[in-house]
């Protein structure tokens, strides 16, 4: 068991490495889901930073309710099934950066060393949050019959749900 726990840790640490985007569930202040995509930073902590536009419905989700699901999913092209994706979905709680922060500048200048250019001007909009994602808890599948349970923040305590197997009919 512990080989198969080393391997789901490798899995969801090459997910992150490799991410450069989130997909984002919210909910609005009826309650209704919104689904949308953002580029995404994570630091050693595992700790994950959008740098969101208020025009989007997403941001202002997140400043209405701060319970946030996200997803980082092997890309369709590198999957060796479509039903066996590589994903990681990931319990947060999104927490408002200011703007005026140290912290804001730092995680800002980690976001324009990943994305380049494109942040360089983004980070100037003051219509732009940005907010870090703070896990609660984690579920990775990869493959059939492999899903595993991360139940800290750092994304770390590990347990596989599923030890037997899918059933058959």
């Amino acid at each position: 068991m512990t080989s198969l726990i080393n391997e789901a840790l490798k899995q969801k640490n090459t997910l992150i490495t490799k991410m450069d985007s989130v997909v984002l569930a919210t909910l609005d202040d009826k309650n209704m889901p919104n689904s949308s995509y953002a580029p995404c930073f994570v630091d050693e902590n595992n700790h994950f930073y959008i740098y969101i536009s208020f025009l989007s419905k997403h941001t202002k989700n997140l400043i209405l309710n701060k319970n946030v699901s996200f997803m980082i999913i092997e890309d369709e092209s590198d999957a060796e099934n479509i039903f066996g994706r590589k994903r990681l979905t990931i319990d947060a709680f999104a927490q408002k950066i200011a703007r005026d922060s140290d912290n804001w500048n730092q995680i800002m200048d980690c976001m324009e060393k990943k994305f380049g250019n494109t942040l360089t001007y983004l980070k100037k909009m003051t219509d732009f949050e940005l907010f870090k994602l703070v896990p609660r808890q984690g579920l990775l599948v990869y493959g059939f019959a492999r899903a595993f349970k991360f139940t800290d923040e750092k994304l770390e305590t590990v347990d596989h749900l599923n030890d037997q197997g899918h059933s058959q009919k």
